[in-house]
């Protein structure tokens, strides 16, 4: 028989329970009872007990580990996404800066100042200006359209060390242009010729009937007729042929030739875009040294077809438009 109250057998079968805090009080008040007399059931105890203890140390530690690790990777993730926000940030800012200031915007704040062809080096020369806008000219683009034809596009940009020029010109070759070229409101053909927008209004505005004063007096307001030789008073003669616009200007005159030719060139102009329109007058007080005389002067259809061609009005092609209007601009007044 055993001399504890409990055999040694059973507490140690028990100890492992009583280290994890599984056996009732009561058997933990005979456990540590027999721990006070057995050595040998208390040393067992002491073992499991500081076994058990290093082994919760190692997992912790091990616990700690694994946190560290992972608080180290999170660390690492949010550098990565930082680095890689900004730097998505930096080439987004730096495409728009290349796009803005490089490559330009198209825009039509901008002004033709001059579009004329260099037959010598058969080109296109255009210039013009951003004046009186933000923008400065970047750089110039020649896009097709569904048509068959092509287009000018223009770009600007704010002022930078890379473009700072408000005034811009540039050649196209004609050997470029496949059909025809738009800038603007003009164009040029593979021929190289050119049509201003001055041209394709006057098609615009063309006016059948010679009656019609108010279509007459957009014609002459397209032409700038008064604000080249004057004002005028109009009278029309439409009960018989031949049909005629008289302009009774109220200038005084001094050049009389030189204000002719520049009638004469509006007045084929005039006949172009007024179907049935056969002849034009006009009268002005010309000035002699003595004295002050009215002139009088007139053309007719079959005049001016023999120095700009038969002015059918059938032919409503704007580059015969064009060429009447190169012969208005040959026609200066007052002459230089």
């Amino acid at each position: 028989m055993s001399e504890y109250k409990i055999p040694c057998e059973l507490i140690q079968d028990l100890i492992p329970l009583y280290v994890d805090g599984l056996t009732s009080d009561v058997t933990n008040s005979y456990m540590q009872e027999h721990f006070l007399v057995c050595a040998v059931c208390q040393k067992k105890y002491e073992m499991m007990n500081q076994s058990i203890a290093s082994e919760e140390e190692e997992m912790k530690i091990e616990e700690q580990k694994e946190i560290d690790y992972l608080k180290k990777v999170k660390k690492s993730n949010r550098k990565k996404l930082f680095i890689g926000f900004i730097s998505a940030v930096l080439i987004i800012l730096i495409a728009i800066f290349v796009k803005v200031y490089i490559f330009g915007y198209e825009t039509d704040s901008y002004t033709i100042t001059n579009f004329e062809l260099d037959r010598q080096n058969s080109a296109a020369v255009i210039e013009g200006s951003f004046d009186g806008t933000k923008s400065v000219y970047c750089r110039y683009k020649i896009v097709s359209q569904k048509d068959g034809t092509q287009k000018v596009v223009i770009y600007g940009c704010p002022p930078s060390p890379w473009h700072k020029e408000k005034d811009f010109q540039f050649d196209i070759p004609i050997d470029s242009i496949k059909q025809e070229l738009k800038v603007d409101d003009a164009t040029i053909n593979y021929h190289g010729i050119l049509v201003s927008p001055l041209a394709r209004n006057l098609i615009e505005a063309r006016n059948p009937y010679v009656g019609d004063m108010p279509a007459n007096e957009r014609i002459a307001q397209l032409l700038n007729i008064e604000d080249s030789l004057g004002s005028y008073e109009n009278e029309l003669q439409t009960d018989k042929s031949p049909y005629s616009w008289t302009l009774k200007f109220k200038s005084v005159v001094t050049d009389s030739h030189a204000f002719d030719k520049r009638m004469e060139s509006y007045a084929s102009l005039l006949m172009f875009s007024i179907d049935n329109l056969e002849k034009v007058n006009w009268t002005y007080e010309e000035k002699f040294p003595n004295t002050i005389r009215t002139h009088k002067a007139s053309i007719t259809r079959a005049e001016c077809a023999k120095f700009v061609g038969e002015l059918d009005p059938k032919i409503k092609s704007p580059y015969f438009c064009q060429e009447l209007i190169n012969y208005l601009n040959e026609a200066k007044y007052p002459s230089n």
